[in-house]
């Protein structure tokens, strides 16, 4: 509760958050009382504590938007928003947390978040933060006490993950010493026992303005962070299409993003990617481009920790070395398999399924695409009929075994038993799709191409 201008007491309602501010008028307007927190969070709570106890004016709060006092007569009363200054991210001191309910998230099942850093390198269009191209980082000095004190918690827990999910909207940041501030906190977090997962930006990977020597350090700092505890880092590539980037204001091109995708995988660099696929500016060009992209079979390569940074620096731009390490190439054989019109697609038109003859345009492009690229991989073309529909027994974690697709059974499946309190043979004499299964598995298929370059063939050949 606090005191009104006109003495009476009321409810006192902090919020916060990017979509709070960005929200700001709507919420005041509809919520006369309620504060709303424009920045730092800490002198903020602070200052709202030492308000509630009658020791500083709301006025003198500071980092708030609020309702002023009400102005106008007759029917155009109203109140005005007022703001107070914020603390910016860069004077803040301490942005450590209070670990008062550590134990208590604990019990019911929650992480442990931290923050490095605060703020972003960058202003992308449709991000609603106010704190655009402002970045900040603490020091790394700070953390060993925190991580101590943190561990005692985690002693109390010993199930759980010792994961500390660190909620930077980009870690690394900015300056010529990010990368070893980066291998300072990795490295002080491993030692102390913890595993890591945070965000960054893609041009910490791959960025066209620098030099060779600054992505060979690049390089060195994913594998070393990989090493010292990054379990897995976000990063928000968002489209492949370069004129869609620029719309999002990301400041990174659709080639740059496939460089750094292939340089993450190659590194080994356990990822998460952010992909807008829809927006509502798009053209339909852009549309099919983006498609085009999450379509490529380019992008991911086998983690080759055999190779030299070096290496890979130089090679996920040469062709030869893509191809002969792309993730699509490691596969023994590559089936084309034509749907048949069964269960929830029953009801659609026959121009939304894929023609023999459009079928046999793709694998032909296949084809071509082994020869110049010198893949190993066998193809294979299968048309699916109902006499080579497949089914297959599916079995649940608690031991249920079910056939699937059954369509006139409750969703597709219809109950043969449980396989931790029977023999699976009694299961399978329940099976009622036996030839279907083996269709599955043995089908055949109407085009071939084997691994050895060997021509396609027309008719039927088994797979």
């Amino acid at each position: 509760m606090t005191r009104s201008t006109d003495g009476r007491l009321r409810p006192l309602v902090l919020t916060g958050g990017s979509l709070t501010v960005r929200n700001e008028q709507l919420l005041l307007a509809q919520y006369p009382g309620l504060l709303v927190a424009r920045g730092a969070g800490e002198p903020t709570v602070v200052d709202v504590i030492a308000h509630f106890h009658g020791d500083l004016d709301l006025a003198d709060v500071r980092g708030i938007g609020y309702n002023g006092a009400a102005r106008g007569g007759g029917m155009t009363i109203r109140r005005a928003p007022r703001r107070t200054a914020t603390v910016a991210n860069r004077a803040q001191t301490d942005i450590l947390p209070e670990l008062d309910l550590l134990d208590r998230t604990f019990r019911h099942r929650g992480v442990a978040q931290l923050e490095t850093s605060r703020g972003c390198t960058n202003y992308c269009s449709f991000c609603p933060r106010g704190h655009k191209g402002i970045w900040s980082g603490a020091a790394p000095e700070g953390l060993p006490w925190m991580l101590a004190a943190m561990s005692e918690v985690f002693e109390r827990h010993p199930h759980l993950s010792r994961t500390l999910y660190l909620v930077d909207e980009e870690f690394i940041g900015r300056g010529d010493d990010a990368a070893q501030r980066a291998l300072v906190i990795s490295r002080t977090m491993h030692d102390a026992g913890f595993r890591w997962e945070s965000s960054c930006r893609i041009d910490q990977v791959v960025d066209p303005q620098r030099d060779r020597a600054w992505h060979l350090e690049r390089g060195y700092m994913w594998r070393e962070l990989v090493a010292t505890g990054l379990r897995r880092m976000l990063f928000g590539v968002e489209s492949g299409v370069t004129s869609i980037l620029e719309r999002f204001n990301k400041e990174t091109t659709g080639e740059q993003n496939a460089l750094a995708i292939r340089t993450l995988s190659a590194l080994g660099v356990p990822t998460r990617f952010t992909y807008i696929t829809f927006d509502h500016l798009m053209t339909l060009e852009e549309l099919r481009a983006t498609h085009d992209f999450q379509a490529r079979t380019d992008l991911l390569l086998r983690p080759l920790h055999h190779l030299s940074v070096e290496e890979i620096v130089d090679g996920v731009t040469d062709p030869r070395f893509v191809s002969e390490h792309s993730l699509v190439i490691g596969a023994g054989k590559l089936k084309l398999i034509l749907p048949l019109r069964k269960g929830n697609a029953l009801g659609l038109e026959a121009n939304e399924f894929i023609s023999l003859d459009e079928a046999g345009r793709t694998f032909d492009r296949l084809m071509e695409a082994r020869s110049t690229h010198d893949w190993r991989p066998a193809l294979r073309m299968t048309s699916w009929t109902p006499e080579t529909e497949g089914h297959m027994i599916l079995v649940e974690v608690t031991g249920k075994a079910s056939a699937w697709p059954v369509y006139e059974a409750p969703d597709l499946l219809e109950p043969l038993g449980n396989v931790l309190t029977e023999p699976v043979t009694e299961i399978w004499k329940r099976y009622r799709f036996k030839r279907n299964h083996f269709a599955k598995y043995l089908g055949q298929s109407i085009r071939t191409a084997a691994n050895a370059g060997t021509p396609a063939s027309d008719g039927h050949a088994r797979a």
